[in-house]
């Protein structure tokens, strides 16, 4: 857990936090959206348990960030008919 604790700190609804380490809030949110439009849209395999205590954010040592997804327990699978019902295009 140390290792998780000292890597890995930002909560996903934890915007000061983010903001004093470097992190943008807004590209934080729209990685987010990404990862699980690409879940929704794309591999029709979606982590369906996104709330914040499962949804993190670092700062990597090139200054990117990445999203971190915790408790894989809980996957909902996309049947294609939806994928392209719900999608914009």
């Amino acid at each position: 857990m140390l290792y998780f604790t000292l890597h890995c700190p930002f909560l996903v609804d934890d915007l000061e936090g983010m903001k004093k380490a470097g992190i943008n809030p807004k590209v934080a949110c729209e990685r987010m959206c990404r990862v699980f439009g690409y879940q929704i849209f794309q591999s029709g395999f979606v982590h369906a348990d996104p709330h914040p205590g499962n949804l993190f954010v670092r700062k990597l040592p090139n200054n990117d960030i990445q999203l971190v997804l915790l408790d894989h327990g809980l996957y909902q699978y996309v049947e294609p008919q939806v994928q392209v019902g719900s999608s914009l295009e």
